[in-house]
């Protein structure tokens, strides 16, 4: 691969409202990462991103700052993404490189890596807090334009979910696309008594639903709802395989993918070839990037799928300033690519 010299930004966003993270006392107030950009010889630039969310990732972010500066001293960037280091890291240079190579020989990254795009992206609003800050949160989504809402369950008892999630469908109506996460909180009990209490709300799928992945099955036997994985897909005993060995593969309705947890470039498009062989949805999904990141992953969103499928990236509405100007602003719900697809080779500070 191509020499190019590696430099690092990093950066401090406020938040328009502090979030609370898993594994973290204090509230977060603002989102802190590292711009990354690969230079050439002949001025061609890629620019990826690296923020591990505290709580979230296992590296923390002085630690993802420790490697690329360790990576600084010498040309790392091998076949297949740099060994040894964390995925945050990972993901950050190859989507640089992959950029730097897109703008080296005057293609797109669609065209570099060998798919097809859509133009457009449309996304599912993030829907987090109590039950009425959450069902305000879904009707003002929907009047933005948002079809789709990814709804956080499992943090009170099942009856509140329950209530909740019925209670957001009586106020947003039977067009918009549902999809409670419950981030692997229940029981196979309890989720099978939420699945029969939303029944008549038509989820699209529930997210994680269960403490123990093995019982997947027969929560789709029971509850007859669709499961999403996300976390429990990089597992070393992910559940996929034996559900596919025994014919189970309506049970999954999803495959929810994080670039910045999954690692490298090529395994986040394996993930996406292996959905699309299976015709199950592939969910791109953020963690709190800034508007530059929330752009590589809209362009990776639009490769994503043969069809519409509604992607994870709308945090933006927690950052009350963003590195890009114009800030990244989704018009009702949805992505342009190509107003995204240039921030990748041609970003600057803003001023």
């Amino acid at each position: 691969m191509t020499d190019a010299q590696l430099d690092i930004y990093p950066y401090e966003l406020p938040l328009v409202k502090p979030f609370a993270l898993r594994g973290v006392t204090d509230h977060v107030l603002v989102r802190r990462g590292l711009i990354i950009a690969l230079r050439d010889d002949k001025g061609h630039v890629g620019f990826g991103e690296v923020a591990p969310l505290p709580g979230f990732h296992q590296e923390t972010l002085e630690e993802a700052q420790a490697q690329l500066e360790a990576l600084q001293e010498f040309s790392p960037f091998e076949k297949g993404g740099p060994r040894g280091i964390s995925p945050t890291v990972t993901f950050g240079l190859d989507i640089a490189q992959a950029y730097l190579q897109a703008s080296q020989r005057g293609i797109s990254l669609a065209t570099l890596l060998g798919r097809e795009s859509r133009p457009y992206v449309d996304l599912h609003a993030l829907i987090d807090g109590d039950f009425d800050q959450s069902v305000n949160t879904a009707i003002q989504s929907t009047t933005q334009g948002y079809r789709a809402l990814k709804i956080k369950v499992g943090r009170a008892s099942v009856q509140h979910d329950i209530e909740m999630i019925n209670a957001i469908r009586k106020m947003v109506g039977k067009q918009i696309c549902l999809r409670p996460d419950a981030n692997r909180a229940w029981t196979l009990d309890e989720a099978v008594a939420f699945a029969e209490g939303v029944r008549r709300a038509s989820v699209e799928y529930v997210e994680e639903p269960l403490r123990d992945p093995g019982e997947i099955e027969a929560f789709y036997d029971r509850g007859g709802v669709r499961v999403a994985l996300d976390e429990t897909m990089l597992e070393e005993k992910s559940p996929l395989v034996p559900l596919l060995q025994r014919g189970k593969i309506l049970a999954i309705g999803a495959l929810v993918v994080k670039p910045t947890v999954v690692g490298s470039l090529k395994k986040v498009l394996g993930i996406m070839e292996q959905a699309n062989s299976l015709g199950i949805s592939c969910v791109l999904s953020a963690t709190f990037e800034s508007g530059l990141g929330l752009s590589a992953l809209a362009e990776l969103a639009a490769m994503a799928n043969t069809r519409d499928v509604f992607a994870g990236i709308a945090t933006h509405e927690w950052l009350k300033k963003d590195l890009l100007q114009p800030p990244f602003r989704p018009f009702r719900g949805r992505v342009d690519i190509s107003s995204a697809s240039k921030w990748g080779t041609s970003w600057t500070w803003p001023k």
